[in-house]
């Protein structure tokens, strides 16, 4: 059965027209307090949010550093992880993490959870309460430097802790930025170990075929082969010396993030080499190890001085979205959070105006997770969005993507056939069209070179749909579907 489309399509100019990110003032997360900071996120299954950082109350409600939302971004009363401590009263939760069973991992500077004795990483049950049944407590924090930033489970389900940190446990070394445990929360001794004394790793993250990738401020050297920044390693925890040695990099690797082709995607603060005066917070690497030249991170748009940084990277449909320090990007105001597309520029039509701000210091995004209806929540240092206050924690609108359009553009109609070639009356050929519904969900994406028409296949019934159109000279056009 065919049915009918009214397609309207913007003609082709110069101008390009905005998806404005608005804030959801539906969320409930205005009180955390002032200058307190929110450092990871983590979607459950069910749709309900955990939270961690370095605050002590939600909206008036005594919470140490984690706490669990609804998906409206209510208090969850029935998950209570009680209080904890740590070193001279610092005490703050870096890294969450959860596993098949609904067991919650979680990471940061402590060395008592709830009453009981727990050294950086416990394990926690559905409810908040500790379980008992992990026995992790190799480390001890003692300084303020002394951390987990990173939990991950590699492909036999065993726990890879990342960050900061050394031992107590003399027989098998005095300091690691790296190790693995099995599911008790015993030592795994057949992962070897291979950071040095005052490597920090930021980031770990185990790819489909069971390496993993690190990202930090390190120095690794395995004869003949050595990796600063960024390593990738065998499942056993030895080096990978086919991923090549020319991914040096100087500086700090926050996030990774490895995308569908393959490719390796860093954020940070990092200069691709000792000896460059370039300073980047955004880079990518092929599967190989060498640097993709292809991705125009390295132009001047991401050139930063140690002022800038990116701390987090998630996937957004074929684009990535990035959150960090990140004031400007081209001379314009980039609010701490963009979108870039897959070769590696902005993508200005995400508008979110003037973006966070704090009223003590600058602001940052530290954590970026997506819901299943495309809203976006960013954690971080921050006490407004576009000049209305929120704290901490803010869940972002991108729903009228496309949508707002100038009385005076002008339009063509295009009617066609389901499952039908449309051609568009533009002076470039299509190197990509992604269509959306109105919340930002992808539900179309295409990529090649098309002669100036492409099948639009497959699309939702009844809805209004936003295509992003992108041609061969870099232009973006937005376009609406009426269906």
């Amino acid at each position: 059965m065919k049915k009918i489309l009214q397609y309207i399509l913007f003609l082709m100019c110069s101008a390009s027209y905005s998806q404005i990110v608005s804030l959801d003032e539906s969320f409930n997360t205005t009180q955390f307090q002032q200058g307190r900071r929110v450092v990871d996120i983590l979607t459950q299954p069910d749709g309900k949010i955990l939270v961690a950082g370095n605050f002590t109350s939600y909206n008036g409600v005594e919470h140490n550093s984690l706490l669990r939302l609804n998906i409206d971004g209510s208090l969850d009363t029935t998950f209570d992880p009680g209080m904890s401590t740590g070193l001279n009263g610092q005490y703050y939760i870096t890294s969450l993490a959860m596993d098949s069973f609904g067991k919650i991992y979680v990471g940061g500077n402590f060395n008592n959870f709830n009453g009981s004795s727990k050294k950086g990483v416990v394990r926690l049950n559905a409810d908040g309460s500790v379980d008992p049944t992990f026995t992790f407590d190799f480390f001890s924090p003692n300084s303020q430097a002394s951390v987990v930033y990173d939990l991950a489970f590699d492909s036999s389900g065993k726990l890879l802790i990342a960050g900061n940190f050394w031992t107590t446990t003399p027989s098998w070394g005095s300091a690691t930025g790296l190790m693995r445990v099995n599911y008790d929360g015993s030592y795994d001794n057949s992962f070897t170990r291979i950071a040095g004394d005052n490597d920090v790793i930021f980031k770990v993250l185990v790819q489909p075929d069971g390496k993993v990738l690190i990202g930090g401020y390190f120095n690794i050297s395995t004869a003949p082969n050595d990796a600063d920044g960024l390593a990738r390693l065998n499942a056993d925890g030895t080096l990978d010396v086919s991923f090549l040695s020319e991914n040096d990099v100087f500086g700090f690797i926050y996030d990774i993030y490895v995308d569908s082709n393959n490719k390796i995607i860093l954020g940070g603060l990092f200069k691709k080499s000792f000896f460059s005066n370039q300073w980047n917070i955004l880079a990518r690497f092929n599967d190989s190890g060498s640097v993709d030249d292809s991705f125009n991170a390295f132009e001047v748009g991401f050139l930063s001085t140690s002022n800038n940084v990116v701390y987090s990277i998630k996937p957004y449909g074929s684009d990535i979205l990035i959150g960090g320090r990140i004031p400007y990007y081209n001379g314009n105001p980039a609010g701490d959070l963009m979108l870039i597309g897959e070769n590696g520029i902005a993508d200005t039509s995400f508008d979110i105006g003037e973006g966070f701000e704090s009223l003590s210091g600058a602001a940052e995004i530290n954590c970026i997770t997506t819901q299943d209806d495309g809203k976006i929540i960013a954690g971080g240092y921050f006490s407004s969005y576009n000049g209305s206050t929120v704290h901490g924690l803010a869940r972002l609108l991108p729903s009228n993507l496309g949508l707002e359009v100038p009385e005076s553009s002008q339009f063509s109609t295009i009617v066609f056939s389901e499952n039908s070639v449309v051609h568009f009356n533009a002076s470039n050929d299509i190197s990509q069209i992604i269509v959306y519904d109105t919340l930002g969900r992808e539900v179309l994406y295409k990529k090649g070179i098309f002669n100036k028409e492409c099948l639009i296949d497959n699309l939702p019934a009844q809805q209004v749909l936003i295509a992003k159109v992108t041609f061969t000279n870099q232009t973006v056009q937005s376009i609406k579907l009426l269906n």
